[in-house]
């Protein structure tokens, strides 16, 4: 490779269910100098190897099963399945339609290619991917490459830099060579990004509790916030009911039991503000290092994104902005 780019010891696994396609795309690899290629033509077999194969590329393309493909990707950055989350991913489609853009964008892939591609572009994404690829953001439903355009996205509360071992690969000097331990690298930054995900989904539900309240005094109907509500306030309990923080755990129980009144009907408008205040409580807490006013002002930026996007973004995960 012209960069210096070695791709020989990198592990690839690749899906696409057409013959014709998959050829192409591994002779297009095998032309980049990556020789470790492990091919799949069906989305269970791919999964499985996903969560059985550790890799440094995944490339999967959605013209079959794009919805599975999608989830597959959103399992192996929230940790379900892969190995290391942090696998480069490289979705390929004909085409993605609008409709279908923010279930591809927000599945967490690093990038969509559309065919047909030549060899030389498929090089340059790959490329970028080794040496610029993007921090990753996480919230309570989202672990993925931050996408946002603004100058200061990479001061972002949530923001993190994950272990990239493609680049670890393809230019060990630059990467640090034998100084880079990459497995205790990805268990860190798994680490990390589980507590930036309970983060998140205190601010999830502050928000969540916000927008039911609203709609409580409106007389609207809140069947679509008490569902999301109620299973982030049981995650919230299974997380924090640990000896180690007896005032988390208390404030989770607490939010959990209101959670529950407000599904009996139970004095609605002030359980919402109680669990309003429970779930602030809880994100002022998992953020000891962070002044309050900068969390409040987080929460208001968040409240302004939902107003102008409409309410349903609460639903489809609020604090990913």
């Amino acid at each position: 490779m012209r960069d210096g780019a070695q791709y020989g010891s990198a592990e690839v696994i690749l899906f696409d269910a057409v013959t014709a396609h998959r050829d192409a795309t591994r002779t297009a690899l095998g032309m980049l100098g990556f020789k470790r290629i492990f091919t799949a033509s069906g989305i269970d077999e791919i999964t499985h190897s996903v969560s059985q194969r550790p890799c440094d590329v995944l490339i999967a393309d959605l013209t079959v099963e794009s919805e599975r493909v999608c989830k597959m990707v959103r399992d192996v950055r929230q940790g379900e399945t892969a190995p290391n989350p942090f696998v480069v991913v490289m979705l390929t489609s004909w085409g993605v339609r609008e409709e279908d853009a923010n279930t591809v964008m927000g599945s967490g892939a690093d990038d969509v290619l559309i065919r047909p591609f030549s060899v030389s572009f498929l090089a340059e994404r790959v490329r970028t991917l080794v040496d610029a690829r993007k921090d990753f953001i996480v919230t309570a439903d989202y672990v993925g490459p931050n996408r946002r355009k603004n100058s200061d996205r990479s001061n972002r509360p949530g923001t993190i830099e994950v272990p990239n071992t493609l680049r670890f690969k393809a230019k060990p000097a630059e990467a640090g060579g034998a100084d880079v331990d990459l497995v205790s690298a990805v268990r860190d930054a798994r680490s990390k990004v589980g507590e930036l995900r309970l983060v998140g989904s205190a601010l999830q539900m502050r928000l969540l509790a916000h927008f039911a309240l609203l709609a409580a005094k409106d007389g609207t109907a809140l069947e679509k916030y008490i569902v999301p509500m109620s299973a982030i306030s049981r995650l919230l309990f299974d997380k924090l009911n640990r000896p180690s923080d007896a005032a988390l755990a208390s404030v989770s129980a607490s939010l959990l039991e209101t959670v529950a009144a407000v599904m009996q009907g139970e004095d609605v408008v002030r359980s919402l503000e109680i669990c309003g205040g429970c779930a602030k409580a809880i994100h002022e807490g998992l953020c000891p290092d962070r002044d309050t006013s900068a969390l409040e002002e987080e929460f208001a930026q968040a409240v302004k994104r939902l107003v102008r996007r409409g309410t349903k973004s609460v639903l489809e995960g609020a604090s990913a902005g």
